[in-house]
């Protein structure tokens, strides 16, 4: 199961996050992904481990609309080893892209979509 699905901009504007999920991340997953992988420009890889206090482990797969300059980041347990996720993002990117106006900063109309 997910923990956390979030698309941001580049320069690190929450656009939105699924309300559905509920569930309060174990450290700060999502920090630490952008300062190791994103800033430092590693787009070899669309995955990071992530390891944090009280025995947190997160495994963070992204994808980007470059043309748009977003990030699409879906969180979840390492232990589960979830094969939808790709497709996930991909639907959720094509979903999103088709309404992101870069004037807008929030996007609670696509909790429904």
């Amino acid at each position: 199961m997910l923990e956390q699905l979030l698309i941001f901009t580049r320069g690190g504007l929450i656009l939105w996050t699924c309300k559905e999920f509920g569930n309060a991340l174990k450290g700060s997953p999502i920090d630490t992904l952008i300062q190791s992988c994103l800033l430092e420009e590693r787009s070899g890889a669309a995955s990071y481990n992530y390891d944090g206090p009280q025995g947190a482990a997160y495994t963070l797969k992204w994808t980007f609309h470059n043309d748009l300059g977003l990030v699409f980041v879906a969180v979840y347990q390492r232990i589960l080893h979830l094969l939808y996720v790709d497709e996930l993002l991909a639907m959720v990117k094509h979903e999103f892209s088709e309404i992101y106006d870069p004037k807008r900063t929030a996007y609670s109309d696509f909790d429904e979509t």
